[in-house]
């Protein structure tokens, strides 16, 4: 079994308790961005709301995480 290496539970941004994805977590990247649920205009963020994208932009590709929260990934293509 892989370890998921998921954060405590705790508040991460927006109003429900939520298991951060830690570096090296199996689910980054792993989502689909092509699953929607409605209404169909929210799912540009991830459960936070506005402010929190639900892709990131990785090496000219959108990624989406598995999970409530997208996984920070400021410096994921390395600092300019």
């Amino acid at each position: 079994m892989l370890d998921p290496k998921l954060g405590p539970l705790q508040l991460n941004g927006g109003e429900l308790l939520t298991h951060a994805l830690l570096p090296g977590s199996p689910a980054i990247g792993a989502g689909n961005k092509d699953v929607v649920f409605p209404p169909v205009e929210t799912n540009a963020n991830d459960q936070r709301g506005p402010g929190y994208p639900r892709a990131t932009l990785i090496a000219g590709n959108d990624s989406v995480d598995l999970g409530a929260v997208q996984f920070d990934t400021i410096f994921a293509d390395a600092f300019d």
